[in-house]
């Protein structure tokens, strides 16, 4: 695989050395070509996306909020990054950076996500890393819809063959307390996904286990909103994402609650 053999050198009857990041290069592209095995980061503001680029490799990097605890999303468009291993063969990897989810911006991002994929039509199968912040508390019932959706654009078929869940932040405190919750994702949110854990962003292993988690990817698939979307030309209504989408939509306001906000902008613009 790509990175493992950036990371190390073979030598005859001699372990694997472990060589430097400069092994990798990473440039900011906008073409994406057939050949590249590409990887959609996607996952909530905060979990690391854009920081796991900046981690392999040297040259353009992803943007990263240097804010801590802000959950302002710093990725407002995507992004793609190709790694390139410098004297090997193996087919490029293209990482692409999305925004975020989170902050009543899911239906947003679905969108800029699908507009992606129609634009990149000659992708045949994508693999996908779901970033997930392990000491996060964030698991509420917004949270849960998203997942939902997530797996009505996957289907049950991409996310047992594409999908890889990022769990971040692993090596510091509330090591039972992660392990715990990594179950509950495991058995009653993400069930059928492969999960890989990546340390806290300083931690001297980070790189290393960046690079390992690439190479561990699922190999990847045709997602249902692909088959549907591109294949099949169906309008993206029609689609099961879109349908789910649908239901997901907060019912418009009553009438009764619109005359009342209008009455208060008139009181308020009679006091003024």
């Amino acid at each position: 695989m790509l990175v493992s053999r950036c990371l190390h050198v073979t030598v005859t009857l001699v372990p694997l050395l472990p060589l430097t990041p400069a092994m990798i290069t990473r440039d900011k592209i906008t073409e994406i070509s057939g050949t590249d095995k590409v990887i959609l980061l996607l996952g909530y503001t905060g979990t690391g996306r854009s920081t796991f680029i900046n981690a392999i490799g040297e040259g353009d990097r992803a943007s990263v909020n240097k804010s801590p605890g802000c959950m302002r999303p710093c990725t407002k468009k995507i992004a793609s990054f190709r790694l390139t291993p410098l004297g090997s063969n193996e087919p490029p990897v293209v990482l692409v950076d999305t925004p975020g989810f989170g902050n009543d911006t899911d239906f947003v991002t679905f969108a800029t996500i699908h507009d992606w994929l129609l634009t990149h039509t000659s992708i045949e199968t994508v693999s996908i890393f779901w970033f997930c912040q392990i000491g996060s508390n964030r698991r509420t019932n917004s949270e849960g819809e998203t997942w939902k959706s997530f797996k009505s654009a996957c289907g049950e078929e991409a996310m047992k063959a594409s999908v890889t869940v990022v769990t971040t932040g692993w090596g510091g405190p509330g090591g039972t307390r992660h392990a715990e919750r990594e179950q509950q994702l495991k058995t009653e949110f993400l069930t059928g996904c492969t999960f890989e854990r990546l340390p806290i962003d300083t931690d001297s292993t980070f790189s290393a286990s960046a690079c390992r988690i690439i190479d561990n990817a699922v190999p990847g698939s045709r997602l249902l909103i692909q088959k549907e979307f591109i294949d099949e030309g169906k309008p993206l209504d029609e689609t099961t994402h879109g349908q789910h989408e649908e239901r997901r939509k907060p019912p418009p306001p009553s009438k009764g609650i619109m005359s009342g906000i209008r009455k208060a902008f008139e009181f308020l613009g009679r006091k003024s």
